[in-house]
């Protein structure tokens, strides 16, 4: 006797049975109340009557049905053969007989209806489409028993035919079952997003598009690596601003803020100026080499703005056209890193007799070409004596200099105005090659002629240029005195383009000398080299900027410490006793501010305070140990740890003060 169980597949009625009585009560009310998807998206359900639990409309407001069976409506499209209507068979019925395979039953499942999604038609609305004309599915008994197709047939007014010429519309009847649109629901999930479109970078819309998240503030402790070109400047492993520029900015910040201890008997405001301090010895200033006036400089405060400018005085001077400050205007126009801008010009008894001022931009700590490459150093004192002679220029910084002096006078022609203060001692160096042409506009008020030819005065300037630079070359002010020597002097020092530059400019014979053949002389390559340099410098000084982006972490540590501990009016308050969080924020003050060495003095190691407070703004996993005051008890934390505290307790702080 087998012991073997036969299984038999259930019949349908048999297991719609079943599942009426496993389901729950609550489930199948919520069904019944739920409209059955097939009248939503085929228009009927085959079901409908044969156990489908979901609610179906009456007769009367649904679309109305075929009764019988109809063989498929030829294609409208002649060129489309219509599709051949299968024949009825065994395979076809949805129930397996006694004993089978079950093989029937996997064929219904074939010959299934595709699924459609409800928003699938919409998309089909822009298409063409060939019709496809079927009629609709018989439900009556007898025509499901005599056959049934391999496919499922649709209505009439309900294809997917994607060769259709006939842009799609959706059957009434179907929109009449479909439900509201409800735009709470629906549009947050049907709307564009552009952040979520990964091909939104693609195209390129009129308007600035929102960014889809809100942004986050800046994360302070978060480093980054050094800016991509400065890997080709080298750099040091120094961690802070380089030495020579902080000595150079500190240089100048004392240079602004320096004051006179010796009582010049100087007015206290003249104009709109005040704090006037003499930047230059008096004796060598007065001296009329130049201007043919004695002339002294003086460093002010404005009243209007707070900055500090230099006040360039002539004295003695009395103005006889006062077309002579039309000038003044012009100048003031060109704003240009080769020339010190001239603001303003007035006249002025303050100082006891007439006296002419020119107002200029304030360099501070610059010198000239004299005092930086001609006037013979002091030595130290052990020496005892002067250094005669100074070092050879470069030639990569002669070409610098040619290169920037060129272009201010290019700058000043092209205005309709010549430079005419191209001297050792009227042009500064303000950098480490930076070069800028000073007292432009003087002699234009000085030396006023209505009638005065400015063509000779730009022809003048190439001749003081090549004078300049042969006496940068010789290191002498009497080179001009002996142009054979000084030129053969030049010749052997420097290159021979140099050496024609400057022969072209000094040469009084020859065609009128023009900027054009001016810069053949110099060359583009030179030209070149110099925006390189400056390319560099600007990179390099940029990166330093960004070194010294984040250095107020460490006085936002401090202040956070500094609001945090000794609050007498949390004496009370078990968080902020000896045993909670706070505890160790006061732990670790001691510990960074307040340590002492073995003899009991204190110790003030700047060093340790940085890299405690480094470590602690990281909030590394580092541990600690810290010792109460008694020394009693200890506690072993990370920085991480004291991190947190500090951010809650501070947080707490923050929310009490609101």
């Amino acid at each position: 006797m087998s012991s073997a169980i036969p299984i038999v597949a259930p019949t349908a009625g048999t297991e719609q049975a079943v599942d009426r009585t496993a389901r729950p009560a609550k489930k199948d009310q919520l069904q019944r109340r739920t409209q059955c998807r097939n009248e939503l998206i085929y228009g009927s359900c085959k079901f409908a009557d044969n156990g489908c639990p979901f609610y179906h409309p009456s007769k009367d407001s649904s679309v109305s049905i075929a009764t019988s069976p109809a063989p498929l409506v030829a294609n409208s499209n002649p060129a489309t053969p219509a599709p051949k209507e299968m024949p009825a068979g065994p395979s076809a019925n949805n129930t397996p007989s006694k004993g089978g395979s079950g093989l029937g039953g996997l064929s219904a499942t074939v010959n299934a209806p595709i699924f459609v999604p409800k928003g699938f038609p919409s998309m089909l609305a822009g298409q063409p489409s060939t019709p496809t004309t079927s009629t609709a599915p018989s439900t009556s008994p007898e025509s499901t028993k005599t056959t049934q197709p391999t496919e499922y047939d649709y209505g009439d007014d309900f294809h997917f035919d994607y060769l259709d010429d006939t842009p799609y519309t959706k059957a009434p009847e179907i929109t009449a079952l479909a439900p509201p649109f409800v735009p709470s629901s629906q549009q947050a999930v049907e709307s564009y997003h552009p952040g979520m479109d990964p091909y939104a970078h693609e195209m390129n819309p009129y308007y600035a598009e929102h960014p889809l998240y809100p942004r986050q503030p800046l994360q302070y402790h978060l480093y980054n690596p050094p800016l991509p070109y400065m890997t080709n400047i080298p750099s040091s492993a120094n961690p802070f601003l380089a030495d020579d520029v902080r000595e150079m900015l500190q240089r100048r910040s004392e240079a602004i803020m320096e004051t006179s201890t010796v009582d010049y008997k100087l007015p206290d405001e003249l104009h709109v100026y005040h704090s006037l301090v003499p930047i230059e010895p008096p004796g060598e200033t007065r001296h009329p080499r130049v201007f043919q006036w004695p002339s002294i400089s003086y460093k002010a405060i404005s009243a209007k703005d707070g900055r500090p400018y230099i006040l360039r005085r002539f004295e003695g001077f009395r103005l006889m056209h006062e077309a002579a400050f039309a000038a003044i205007s012009i100048w003031n126009q060109i704003k240009h890193p080769g020339i010190v801008t001239l603001y303003e010009a007035f006249t002025t008894r303050a100082f006891g007799d007439s006296s002419l001022v020119f107002v200029f931009d304030y360099h501070p700590n610059s010198e000239s070409l004299y005092m930086a490459h001609i006037k013979p150093k002091q030595p130290p004192a052990k020496v005892g004596r002067s250094q005669l002679h100074a070092p050879i220029l470069p030639e990569a910084v002669m070409w610098s200099y040619v290169v920037q002096l060129a272009d201010a006078m290019r700058v000043a022609h092209s205005h309709n105005l010549a430079l005419r203060t191209l001297e050792l001692t009227k042009v500064l160096l303000t950098g480490k090659t930076r070069v800028r042409v000073n007292c432009c506009g003087v002699f234009d008020v000085l030396n006023f002629n209505p009638a005065h030819n400015v063509i000779g005065f730009q022809q003048n300037d190439y001749m003081n240029f090549g004078k300049l630079l042969l006496e940068l070359a010789c290191n002498s002010t009497a080179a001009a005195t002996n142009l054979p020597k000084s030129m053969d002097m030049v010749s052997k020092r420097y290159s021979p383009d140099l050496t024609k530059l400057i022969l072209y400019l000094i040469s009084p014979a020859g065609p009128p000398k023009n900027l054009d053949k001016l810069f053949e002389y110099i060359g583009s390559r030179r030209v070149l080299e110099e925006l390189d340099t400056v390319s560099n410098y600007s990179d390099s000084l940029e990166g330093e900027l960004m070194s010294e982006l984040e250095n107020a972490r460490v006085v936002r540590l401090m202040s956070k410490l500094g609001f945090i501990n000794e609050r007498p009016e949390f004496d009370h308050d078990p968080r902020w006793s000896e045993t909670g969080d706070r505890y160790i924020i006061k732990l670790f003050r001691d510990y960074v501010f307040h340590q002492v060495d073995i003899h009991g003095n204190p110790v003030v190691n700047l060093s340790h305070v940085l890299v405690c407070l480094n470590k602690l703004d990281a909030g590394v996993d580092e541990r600690v140990m810290l010792v109460s005051r008694d020394e009693q008890s200890c506690l072993v934390v990370s920085y991480k740890d004291i991190k947190s505290a500090i951010e809650t307790a501070f947080s707490d702080l923050s929310r009490a003060s609101v």
